[in-house]
């Protein structure tokens, strides 16, 4: 097939929403069709009884540690909703198929996938996932689409997005305006090879760090857009931030304040409001506002979701028509 025509094949599929862009050129090069992508040997088993841990979601990929490597994916015990959340909008899911006003790195719960029979969502009915896809590398294709085709053949599933209206917090600039200037060349450190020194005079760039200080918490980001700071106060915070600030350079932030009943994300033992070796520090409210010239003001706002019309449990694979 020349270029040109491979071109043709992709645009076309792309246009009617077959395949995303990457998949197409990937699909190509297999040199077979492709309805939908999909991964060549998938097995869906349920969890020991053992392996049937209750509680939240944890580890990577949004609590799953689904993992890939060229050509594989594998996920361990997680539930149905799990594997929802991470396919359509989770790690698996593209920039544009994130759940508006939901914190994608944060793990599935039954607000962001809502509905279905008590087993989609319960923490004794898991499954585990191993499937093979040669020629597929990217992470939004062995966990995004070949992953939603999978749920969609053997689940049975079909389900659409919702909105609602929620309250939430907006970070402004304050009136006093931003403490901080945009980073500069040089003034964090990009060897990630040696450990990250807590009092180096640089912070490592594109690193993230909580200490605690006293009866504090201390948090330094190097080389984050605030847009990345209202993800981790939405985490602490316990309600969703949505950046609303305007400004897209990347900052060096140092924020400490003394967590209390406003952050829930951030679990603090009683103790440590007894070590005095340094005077408390303003809340988290203040201390954006004193220290980053940053305010959080109470408004509404959509919050999407994900809705399950319909699913069963898995049944056995059937042949794929193309292998046959």
């Amino acid at each position: 097939m020349t270029t040109r025509a491979v071109g043709a094949v992709c645009a076309a599929s792309l246009a009617a929403g077959i395949i995303g862009p990457n998949f197409a050129v990937q699909a190509a090069s297999l040199g077979r069709p492709q309805d939908k992508p999909r991964y060549e040997t998938a097995t869906i088993k349920p969890c020991k009884a053992e392996d049937q841990i209750p509680g939240p979601a944890r580890g990577t990929a949004g609590g799953t540690n689904a993992a890939i490597s060229p050509g594989r994916f594998n996920v361990p015990c997680v539930t149905a909703e799990q594997l929802i959340y991470l396919a359509y909008a989770g790690a698996g899911g593209r920039e544009g198929e994130r759940l508006l006003n939901q914190n994608p790195g944060a793990a599935s719960d039954d607000k962001k996938v809502r509905g279905g029979p008590s087993w989609v969502h319960s923490y004794r009915d898991k499954w585990a996932i191993e499937a093979t896809a040669p020629g597929a590398t990217e992470r939004e294709i062995l966990m995004g689409s070949m992953l939603r085709t999978l749920l969609e053949d053997r689940f049975k599933l079909k389900l659409h997005r919702e909105r609602e209206e929620i309250d939430m917090f907006a970070l402004t600039v304050a009136k006093s305006g931003v403490k901080m200037q945009p980073m500069k060349p040089g003034e964090c450190d990009p060897d990630m090879s040696t450990p990250v020194d807590m009092n180096a005079a640089k912070p490592k760039c594109g690193n993230m760090n909580t200490n605690l200080k006293g009866p504090n918490a201390v948090w330094t980001f190097a080389g984050f857009e605030l847009s990345f700071l209202a993800t981790r106060l939405s985490s602490t915070l316990g309600r969703t931030v949505t950046d609303r600030t305007g400004l897209k350079d990347e900052f060096i932030i140092r924020l400490e304040f003394h967590p209390d009943d406003n952050t829930p994300g951030i679990k603090w033992p009683p103790e440590r409001d007894a070590d005095t070796s340094v005077p408390q520090a303003a809340t988290i409210f203040t201390a954006l506002e004193q220290q980053l010239g940053l305010k959080l003001e109470r408004v509404k706002g959509p919050r999407e979701f994900l809705v399950i019309d319909s699913i069963e449990k898995p049944g056995p694979a059937a042949p794929r028509p193309d292998l046959r």
